[in-house]
């Protein structure tokens, strides 16, 4: 079963907890393991987020920030994540595609409509996924899907890969990291580091920002190629 991640920020608590349940009911014909978070406000929403979720239902009616001022700032932060609105207005949902919302579902919320629109979303974040990779780390094997992958970083003799669930120390040399990832959004920034460029929050002089305040070097002598790749990725996505 595929793991998702999922957050409901929706400010009624019964909505909020309807949507669980529909998610929750969802699982086993749509053959995935869903983790769901509830935020009663898209505040707390946004204070807490630091790339964890696949999926985010945004409501769009809500005291405070609304769903689509939201989904605004929650894009300048994140370009991949899949949203989707909930609204009681249908016309307000199709400001949704300005910021590349993939859907919508309109309140009262049945568990049929909704099924028929998870499925979509679903297919959505399969096919944004990337590539699955398997590491062995201490005697164990873990799979690793690519969008999960912030960096990988060298440690010695050993690589750490750091995803956005734990960090994994491997044997073996960054090469060959990259030769797995060859075909995905990834590119070094100096001898140490192979970083995903969707995790990329900025550049500021030699130090690369990613989420949660971290910052690597970025070497003099890949910088240029660095940041030719990081905007081609910005303006392209590949």
């Amino acid at each position: 079963m595929k793991k998702i991640r999922l957050a409901i920020v929706e400010d009624e608590a019964w909505e909020a907890e309807l949507l669980a349940e529909y998610i929750s009911r969802s699982q086993k014909e749509c053959s995935i393991e869903a983790e769901v978070q509830i935020y009663g406000s898209a505040t707390d929403f946004l204070e807490d987020y630091h790339f964890q979720y696949d999926i985010v239902f945004l409501d769009i009616e809500m005291d405070g920030i609304n769903g689509m001022e939201a989904a605004v700032k929650l894009r300048e932060k994140d370009s991949r994540i899949t949203l989707m609105f909930v609204t009681n207005m249908a016309q307000y949902a199709v400001k949704g595609y300005e910021v590349d919302a993939v859907d919508f579902v309109v309140k009262p919320v049945s568990y049929d409509a909704f099924l028929f629109k998870f499925h979509r979303v679903l297919q959505h974040v399969n096919k944004r996924r990337g590539k699955r990779i398997v590491v062995h780390s201490r005697g164990d094997i873990y799979g690793i899907q690519s969008d999960d992958l912030i960096y990988v970083e060298v440690s010695g003799h050993n690589l750490v890969y750091h995803t956005r669930q734990k960090d994994l120390m491997v044997r073996g040399a960054l090469k060959e990291a990259e030769e797995q990832l060859e075909e995905m959004p990834f590119s070094r920034c100096n001898h140490c580091y192979l970083v995903n460029l969707e995790y990329v929050e900025g550049v500021e002089g030699y130090m690369l920002l990613l989420p949660g305040g971290e910052r690597l070097q970025i070497s003099r002598s890949r910088k240029t190629d660095f940041l030719k790749r990081y905007a081609r990725f910005m303006s392209t996505g590949n």
